[in-house]
């Protein structure tokens, strides 16, 4: 298998297991048609755009914990960059932006375990900080 199938195939399973996992209450909170158009875009990623998607991840969640480990004010510049970068983030894997719909997510990563486990994994409070990072700056 060449390296561009075992791309495909990884992005395959990637919203395989994304849809068994919080298909059904995606579907439901964002409709069918939002969260369709976000497996497009995921699966139309080029390789150079999937990684500058994982580098974006990882450069949040590693800004998230340096600011909870260091007590960043979310209200400061710290918090806004941070609140950016998750709009920037998400965009590339929903192919479309509204703010509610952004604010509307970050109220999940408190609310459902599985998403405050994600973001606590290394540093407990960072769910909570960029829950309120977002919901402070993106209005």
């Amino acid at each position: 298998m060449s390296k561009t199938e075992k791309f495909e195939v990884l992005k395959q399973e990637l919203v395989k297991e994304n849809e068994k996992v919080y298909g059904e209450e995606l579907k439901q909170k964002y409709g069918k048609e939002e969260l369709e158009q976000s497996k497009q875009a995921l699966l139309a990623m080029t390789e150079e755009q999937y990684e500058q998607w994982k580098d974006l991840e990882n450069e949040i969640l590693h800004g998230l914990q340096e600011a909870v480990r260091t007590g960043v004010d979310v209200k400061g510049e710290e918090g806004k960059e941070l609140a950016l970068l998750h709009k920037r983030w998400i965009t590339m894997s929903w192919n479309f932006y509204q703010e509610q719909a952004h604010r509307s997510l970050v109220m999940m990563y408190t609310e459902d375990s599985r998403f405050q486990q994600y973001y606590d994994k290394e540093e407990e409070g960072c769910a909570k900080f960029l829950q309120e990072a977002v919901l402070y700056w993106i209005k």
